[in-house]
């Protein structure tokens, strides 16, 4: 079952509503005594509520911002990723020169274990911690052979910003969710602000058809003519 919070009682693209009430408001103020003298409810203070709205709406992260913010920490658990993965293949080549007869050394050190947990975000980050518990314990046995210090002491940095990257994009997808909710719960309200000075202005101005035309709600462009926009309304993906 979908949230209620969720689903959008306007059928046009959030774009394309928030513009229209943008537009709408500045011409409203000069003609707010027409709408006021056929519906009483709609007051002169109607142009600051809208106002408002799309204030409010507008401080809520818009769905592109959304997309580009997990795209970007994405990024950043590859990145994280790839580090790891490049600093483990780098161990590796000194585990094996120093140990070429240790069997049960490779094995602690993780060479028998790392294809089960490179793809399995939660065991690879475990795997790295004990990496670089395990490096530092053998610190010199791999100095010896011709490993970088820093290398060794770098393990458990990598580590961490594996661990936090994917923190980070696991906090953010729990997240999107609410921003969601609060974007449409925000656009639903300046949709029903919007909507009576659509239909108002339909009867009140109907024989001056570009004044009527100036607080017209956008059309839906595959829905029948007369389909009144917001109708039946299916969320955005």
């Amino acid at each position: 079952m979908s949230n209620s919070n969720n689903t959008r009682l306007y059928n046009i693209p959030d774009a394309v509503l928030l513009q229209s009430g943008e537009i709408i408001v500045v011409t409203l103020p000069e003609d707010i005594a027409s709408f006021t003298a056929f519906d009483s409810t709609l007051t002169s203070a109607l142009p600051d509520e809208i106002k408002l709205a799309i204030s409010l709406t507008k401080a809520v992260h818009p769905d592109e911002v959304v997309v580009q913010e997990q795209a970007d920490l994405t990024q950043a658990l590859n990145d994280a990723h790839a580090n790891c993965t490049h600093a483990f293949q780098s161990v590796a080549y000194f585990v094996r020169k120093a140990y070429p007869q240790s069997t049960a050394i490779q094995k602690k050190f993780g060479l028998s274990e790392y294809k089960n947990a490179v793809n399995n975000k939660n065991k690879y980050i475990r795997f790295m911690e004990e990496l670089a518990v395990t490096a530092e314990e053998h610190k010199a046995d791999l100095i010896r052979c011709g490993c970088d210090t820093a290398l060794i002491s770098g393990l458990p940095v990598l580590a961490k910003t594996l661990l936090e990257a994917d923190r980070a994009q696991e906090k953010f997808k729990k997240e999107r969710g609410q921003y969601t909710q609060d974007r449409v719960i925000q656009l639903n309200a300046l949709y029903k602000l919007l909507q009576p000075v659509d239909e108002v202005a339909q009867i009140i101005f109907k024989n001056d058809a570009a004044r009527m035309a100036k607080y017209m709600l956008p059309r839906p462009s595959k829905s029948a003519p007369d389909a009144p926009a917001g109708k039946n309304a299916p969320p955005e993906a």
